[in-house]
């Protein structure tokens, strides 16, 4: 009967140790995550600093998509299968997402976007071995640079502005469906690249660019475009 006691006693002992451990863990994961079921069905959300550049590099060329969304605060939500496949660091006013191996094959299991960076506005973006995605992104004047990377804008903009820097089959697109119209293009393009908007009209495009660059523009835009000193 003792025996039987302490027994119980024991596992009882166990049973409300391991409550408390994963209690302490589930406390220290929640640390700085944000929770709440605006985020969507199997995300994840994590604040970060204010930051006014965004560089995003993965670890291969087929390093996956990263979205970009205006919005009051600064966070991230991504997917919680892809905890140990990303990293999120504050460097200064620059926020860098690094995408790791893996990333691209669980990217391609699901139907939404992966990884979603939310902030009130950019100054610039830099991409390696990846691609980001503006949708509706309320932003006047944005540079972008991409090392084998891919630029995505769609939906309503009203983008104004845009400084560019494409190499290494880099390429930019426009997927708007309508007549848009921006004040300046300023465009650095090497190695194939490619920019293709076919729906935009700027009132100033300067451009520098290798003759392995590829252009799909609208006639009155190719009028428009000047050599870049």
């Amino acid at each position: 009967m003792k025996l039987s006691v302490k027994l119980l006693l024991a596992l009882a002992i166990v049973f409300f140790s391991l409550q408390i451990v994963n209690a302490l863990y589930i406390r220290n994961y929640l640390k700085g995550h944000i929770s709440g079921d605006n985020l969507g069905e199997g995300f994840a959300g994590k604040k970060v600093r204010p930051f006014k550049h965004l560089k995003v590099m993965a670890s291969s060329e087929n390093g996956g998509m990263v979205k970009i969304e205006n919005a009051p605060e600064f966070q991230v939500k991504y997917f919680f299968q892809l905890e140990d496949k990303l990293n999120f660091e504050n460097r200064g006013d620059t926020l860098l997402v690094t995408l790791k191996e893996g990333y691209y094959n669980i990217e391609n299991n699901k139907g939404a976007f992966p990884v979603v960076v939310s902030c009130p506005e950019l100054e610039s973006v830099d991409i390696q071995n990846s691609s980001v995605k503006f949708v509706d992104y309320n932003n006047p004047k944005i540079k972008i640079n991409a090392n084998h990377g891919q630029v995505r804008f769609e939906d309503k903009q009203y983008l104004k502005e845009l400084d560019l820097n494409l190499a290494n089959e880099s390429s930019l697109h426009f997927y708007l469906f309508e007549p848009y119209k921006l004040d300046k293009i300023v465009a650095k393009m090497s190695n194939g690249s490619t920019i293709s908007m076919p729906d935009v009209f700027p009132t100033e495009f300067y451009l520098k660019n290798t003759d392995d660059c590829k252009l799909e523009l609208n006639g009155a835009t190719m009028k428009k475009v000047k050599p870049l000193k």
